[in-house]
């Protein structure tokens, strides 16, 4: 006698495809330059860079083509620059498309090491490319409070007052300043409407300035908030002693 056996069935697992990758709900921020052969970053550049990691899609550009591609493209990301890379005479090409890409609703923020390290003339005449009439002034040390007249970004976050050595803007709008020379340590001789950060409309974008010439933590909540992350707890970045 044969018997026929029931045929095993087997059925095979379906192979999952890979779930696609889920967009970053994180503002974009891109740290352009100084390029491959720069010796920074400067002290403080890592606690911000860890900070910016933490809240936002953070990106490096060292290479200058890609620094191109990005200026030319249609995306506008907040782009930081930390070096005076941007104002220096070989890079007219780049600083037209810098300046084309916040005229076209860029964020441009200039923050670390890019006041002191550039040729303050040079800076000037960025900021009236910009349609800024904001100029360098100064460096010395001051003390500053808080702007509260300031609504173009978040300053919940900021120390109520600093104490740093900076590079001074003058001719800034008083709701373009972050801060503010703070009256009760003022000279007279002081401009009370100079400051040492600044946040203005260029366009269709906007353009920041911090200027820190010690690597002091509390400018790290400037840049934050000008990046649109702002209230950023102070304990985070705690404020430290004075640099000299």
């Amino acid at each position: 006698m044969s018997s026929t056996e029931p045929a095993m069935s087997s059925t095979e697992p379906a192979m999952s495809s890979p779930e696609p990758a889920m967009p970053s709900t994180k503002p974009e921020v891109v740290l352009v330059g100084p390029w491959k052969t720069s010796s920074f970053p400067r002290d403080n550049e890592p606690t911000l860079w860890d900070a910016l990691n933490s809240k936002a899609d953070f990106k490096k550009v060292v290479d200058i083509s890609e620094a191109s591609a990005l200026f030319n493209g249609n995306e506008r990301s907040t782009v930081l620059v930390d070096h005076p890379w941007l104002v220096e005479n070989t890079r007219a090409k780049e600083r037209d498309e810098v300046i084309n890409y916040v005229r076209t609703g860029g964020t441009l923020i200039l923050s670390g090491g890019f006041a002191s390290g550039a040729n303050l003339g040079s800076v000037d005449k960025l900021f009236a490319d910009l349609s800024l009439p904001w100029q360098f002034v100064e460096y010395r040390r001051k003390e500053y409070i808080v702007n509260t007249a300031m609504t173009q970004i978040d300053i919940s976050g900021l120390h109520p007052s600093i104490s740093l050595k900076s590079i001074q803007l003058a001719n800034v709008a008083a709701s373009d300043a972050v801060y503010l020379p703070d009256p009760s340590s003022r000279k007279e001789i002081d401009d009370p409407r100079q400051t040492m950060a600044a946040f203005g409309t260029s366009g269709e974008g906007k353009v920041g300035y911090v200027s820190d010439v010690n690597d002091e933590p509390e400018t790290i909540p400037i840049v934050l908030a000008m990046c649109g992350l702002g209230g950023a707890d102070k304990e985070v970045v705690p404020s430290v002693g004075q640099g000299q």
